[in-house]
């Protein structure tokens, strides 16, 4: 069981008294928690009508390694390759040709054999693993939620994170989510288990999406979460060396340019606080992204001492908060993550967390069936509200002393 305090926990009773059944919030949620469901075992299937998911541009990714060229992030190489996996090349009045692979090359490397496979045949057993993989994540997320919620409640809340709309959208797009969902909740689950280590290599995997973990080690060092940030920073070692021993560092220096080239088109449409300055243009996004983590990072500083005493869980998930609100390209579909925040705030702030996982849902529906347009500001306040709950948490107030009994 998670725990926001090394040694105590700090949970109310919730029953079965909070949602009686056949009461107005026990069907209401009863129905929301189908909701979710129906739309998440849709996902695959649409993802599977369109051409148009992100599996393509991984797959490409894959085809250009296994062929042995370095020139992985060279536009007319990927165009090459694309073409090979979609068995056609677009016309030249084709938009969106070639999906770009814009990931490190690692995650190419490992997909090379579902990569030559054919398209729809690699892309179904693509979302199969990723499916398995949230499945997994959630089993293992229930089985760390505190005993003192009932199971109704615990089902609940794994539901609207970890079956989200956000969920769904990382099926539809076929990206990475399943299996960052995953290595995030075994870290907290190796966090618990007392294996610092292991959980800081288990949250390395998540830099297959840099803008999920970027801050993460900063906070993890003002902490002084050494062994976490020691296994983070192994990781993220291994992403980088292998990085420079498949393409060389002229390729990596090539991904950089290619990500800045794609913010200029995308600055408006990301769900991080930066977006919400879009309108100035991508310096803009990227100016206020700095200011941003300049003021993270002074606030860590600044409560180091509430930090060093929080729970590790607790920072690992106020890291993966400031990274998402700081980045500047991060989308919907990455917010699947936030099901480990919620979880971590779930077992001092029940309500809170449930609060935070409807209202994720709630955004999501507002900013892309409502608004439609700009930035995903309802989702980042969400995420900041978030962030800011367990920036309370991890004060926790003192324990109450308890009289010892005397021996006489």
């Amino acid at each position: 069981m998670l725990t926001t305090h090394p040694r105590r926990a700090r949970t109310g009773r919730l029953d079965r008294r909070f949602l009686p059944a056949g009461s107005l919030p026990g069907v209401a949620a009863a129905l929301l928690a189908a909701g979710l469901l129906v739309r998440l075992l849709h996902a695959p299937l649409e993802a599977l009508r369109g051409a148009g998911s992100d599996y393509v541009s991984f797959a490409t990714g894959s085809r250009i390694l296994a062929s042995g060229s370095r020139c992985l992030y060279c536009l007319s190489t990927q165009a090459d390759a694309q073409a090979s996996v979609l068995g056609y090349r677009p016309g030249p009045s084709a938009t969106g040709f070639p999906h770009i692979y814009a990931n490190l090359p690692l995650a190419a490397w490992l997909l090379r054999p579902v990569a030559a496979l054919p398209l729809w045949t690699g892309m179904a057993v693509f979302l199969l693993a990723s499916a398995v993989a949230m499945l997994a994540g959630a089993r293992l997320l229930e089985s760390l939620l505190p005993r003192s919620l009932s199971g109704t409640w615990r089902t609940l809340l794994v539901v609207t994170t970890v079956a989200s709309l956000p969920a769904a959208m990382t099926l539809v797009l076929g990206q990475w989510g399943g299996f960052t969902l995953l290595a995030a909740v075994a870290a907290l689950w190796a966090l618990q288990s007392g294996r610092p280590l292991t959980a800081g290599l288990l949250l390395s995997v998540l830099v297959v999406k840099p803008q999920l973990v970027w801050l993460l080690l900063p906070l993890l060092l003002v902490a002084s979460r050494w062994r976490v940030a020691a296994g983070f920073a192994l990781g993220a070692a291994a992403w980088l060396g292998s990085g420079l021993l498949l393409i060389g560092p002229g390729q990596l220096a090539q991904l950089v340019s290619l990500v800045r080239a794609r913010q200029s088109a995308e600055s408006l449409y990301t769900a991080g606080l930066p977006a919400l300055v879009g309108r100035a243009g991508t310096g803009g996004v990227f100016a206020a992204a700095v200011v941003l983590t300049a003021t993270v990072l002074l606030l860590a500083w600044r409560y180091r001492s509430t930090l060093r005493r929080a729970a590790p869980a607790v920072t690992v998930s106020l890291g993966i908060c400031a990274s998402v609100l700081c980045s500047p390209h991060v989308f919907s579909d990455d917010l699947l993550v936030m099901a480990v925040p919620v979880a971590v705030l779930a077992t001092a702030r029940p309500r809170a967390a449930m609060a935070g996982a409807v209202l994720l849902n709630a955004a999501f529906l507002l900013d892309d069936k409502i608004l439609n347009i700009g930035p995903r500001w309802a989702e980042s306040l969400v995420v900041l509200g978030l962030a800011c709950c367990l920036a309370r948490v991890a004060a926790p107030a003192q324990p109450r002393l308890v009289p010892v009994a005397s021996a006489g």
